[in-house]
């Protein structure tokens, strides 16, 4: 059987202060979005966003539920910093491809059930919308969602991250007859944010550790194969979307201290912003003029840049 709940954002999140005795970054870079997210939280903005979440309902409720809390605290955070979600989405907690699609067609989201979306092995996708118009995140098989099985940083990114995508695939700019994506921007940047984002909400809830000790902790404690896969890759190699994925894979993990540098040093989240919906011509290779023409600097500069503090944070 299935089950539905609506969920929308409360009004009064929790709101950190760099006054309290949580930790601090040391780092000037990593000191800087800190000082930014924190800036944005303490703001009035709130979401109108909604999410509807529709599950199997197959014994994984208390996992459910500690998904959509960061689901709300994303959808909060990322209205604060400029980057709301659609008026509302839908989320499936699905266990088979056909459980999947038979919700998807209880629900009116045909589409999706016409388009053969799967659960990609166990994991979690992007993937269509409903006929009246509401974009779809499939969460997929919940109880795969942390190596550790318990409600880590690693289970506690994936709603967020999914969730960024679709303000990715809502507001990126039309790239002449079709929408920009994933295989329109370097894979650092359209995989790198979400990343980030999806660690900037954990950490607004879970300050026991500033928001670069928790990237150091969830590539070391909880996937140290992405940690040593990562060694020696630099930010050249995590840009064509299509490779493989090592080494752009690392466009996941260490491409996250790249979107930090861009963040910290080149223009702040409305560069961030920028460079996701102003672009307007097919296809990843031209995005060196289209960051020069956002940032104001080459991109060689910035890449250079990225290396180098890839050695700071002790991953080169």
């Amino acid at each position: 059987m299935a089950s539905a709940g609506k969920n929308t954002i409360p009004e009064t999140p929790t709101t950190p202060s760099a006054t309290t005795t949580n930790p601090i970054p040391k780092d000037a870079i990593a000191k800087k979005i800190y000082d930014l997210v924190v800036a944005a939280i303490g703001s009035a903005t709130v979401s109108n966003s909604s999410i509807e979440y529709i599950s199997e309902a197959t014994g994984n409720e208390n996992l459910e539920s500690e998904a959509k809390q960061s689901a709300l605290k994303a959808a909060s955070l990322y209205a604060k910093l400029g980057m709301p979600l659609p008026p509302k989405t839908i989320v499936f907690f699905s266990q088979t491809d056909e459980g999947l699609r038979r919700l998807a067609v209880a629900r009116g989201c045909e589409q999706l059930a016409i388009k053969n979306e799967s659960l990609a092995g166990g994991g979690y996708a992007i993937g269509g919308t409903c006929n009246s118009g509401e974009p779809v995140v499939i969460a997929g098989r919940i109880q795969n969602w942390s190596r550790d099985q318990g409600a880590t940083i690693g289970f506690h990114h994936v709603l967020p991250h999914e969730l960024f995508h679709q303000w990715q695939m809502t507001n990126a700019s039309f790239c002449v007859w079709w929408k920009c994506g994933n295989s329109d921007f370097p894979k650092w940047l359209y995989e790198g944010t979400p990343q980030v984002m999806a660690r900037l909400v954990y950490w607004s809830w879970n300050q026991s550790k500033t928001p670069d000790e928790w990237l150091n902790y969830w590539y070391t404690a909880e996937r140290p194969d992405m940690f040593s896969m990562c060694k020696s890759v630099q930010i050249e190699l995590m840009i064509d979307p299509s490779g493989s994925f090592n080494p752009t894979g690392c466009a996941y993990s260490k491409g996250q201290i790249a979107v930090e540098v861009l963040i910290a040093n080149y223009g702040g989240f409305e560069s961030l912003i920028k460079l996701h919906t102003t672009k307007t011509t097919p296809g990843y290779k031209d995005f060196p003029n289209f960051f020069k023409s956002v940032t104001g600097r080459e991109i060689t500069e910035f890449y250079s840049e990225v290396n180098n503090y890839f050695v700071t944070r002790n991953w080169p």
